[in-house]
């Protein structure tokens, strides 16, 4: 019986080999990109969490949008994405005090997405967790690439977080 791999191009005859093959660092990494990555839009811009939700859609993320910071802390809570875009300038909480609260118990990225480009504002970001900080407006293939970089760091951290035992 042929076993092959959904993932590359390996293939053998062999069980033990198949087994061994799919258990390996590098086939794990490709297994963990080739699940959607869920992304939530926290921006109070309906145009804006539009245009967010077509281009990762058609990159492959899985969307989910929260106008508000209350709700976006919400879905968080309630189902933690793998990443977040956020906007600082929302009209129920300021975006630093959403990020402040998320950073408390979330640990993936963050990315902010604000039209407010002051250094003192990037820096609060930053200092307080934000993975990035992206001024509007922003190129999306820019953002896409950053977004990438980010799921990775995470995916990279996730696997350094691991205990192996011989």
């Amino acid at each position: 019986m042929l076993h092959h791999c959904k993932l590359c191009a390996y293939e053998t005859t062999y069980l033990s080999s198949y087994k061994r093959h799919i258990t390996t660092k590098s086939h794990k990494l490709k297994l963990e990109m080739s699940k959607k990555e869920e992304i939530l839009i926290i921006d109070d811009e309906p145009q804006i969490r539009k245009l967010l939700e077509i281009n990762l859609e058609s990159n492959g993320y899985l969307v989910s949008q929260a106008e508000t910071g209350k709700l976006g802390i919400q879905l968080t809570a309630n189902h933690p994405p793998d990443l977040i875009l956020l906007d600082i300038g929302l009209p129920d909480m300021s975006g630093q005090d959403v990020l402040k609260e998320i950073r408390q118990w979330y640990q993936k990225s963050i990315i902010i997405l604000s039209a407010i480009d002051q250094e003192n504002e990037i820096v609060q970001a930053l200092d307080n967790g934000a993975t990035d900080y992206v001024c509007k407006p922003f190129r999306t293939n820019e953002l896409l690439a950053r977004i990438r970089s980010a799921i990775l760091r995470n995916s990279t951290n996730d696997n350094n977080n691991n205990l192996i035992f011989n």
